[in-house]
């Protein structure tokens, strides 16, 4: 068992290896070891699955997820989550209407608003 988990775990590696060294298998991604990583995670989490299932559907303890909205914790959940919602839209139509007005302004503007955006959130990375 710890071999074959091993295994799962150097899967991405291995098909970045691949990816990177016999061209892009992966579609038109033009950088090859970034679209290799990512379908490698990708095989690593289905194969992974593939795996664990069965033996969690044997032992009984395969998850049944259902969706309960008149549970009070779901309840709760999409109270909190309704103003959070609200604040992120209005911040996106906020982005769309500077871009809008800021195509009418001189050239490099939207560049401006977008450099500024990304400062604004900066602080978010960390």
């Amino acid at each position: 068992m710890p071999t074959v988990n091993s295994l799962f775990l150097r899967s991405p590696l291995f098909f970045l290896y691949l990816h990177d060294r016999y061209g892009n298998l992966a579609g038109s991604v033009n950088d090859y070891t970034c679209g290799g990583m990512a379908w490698g995670v990708l095989l690593q989490v289905l194969l992974q699955m593939l795996f664990q299932i069965p033996a969690l559907y044997n032992l009984g303890l395969l998850p049944r997820p259902r969706i309960d909205f008149k549970d009070a914790g779901v309840k709760r959940v999409i109270g909190l989550m309704l103003p959070a919602m609200f604040s992120v839209s209005v911040t996106q139509i906020n982005l769309l209407l500077d871009t809008l007005i800021a195509s009418f302004l001189t050239v490099g503007s939207v560049s401006w608003l977008y450099y500024s955006d990304r400062l604004v959130n900066f602080h978010w990375v960390f």
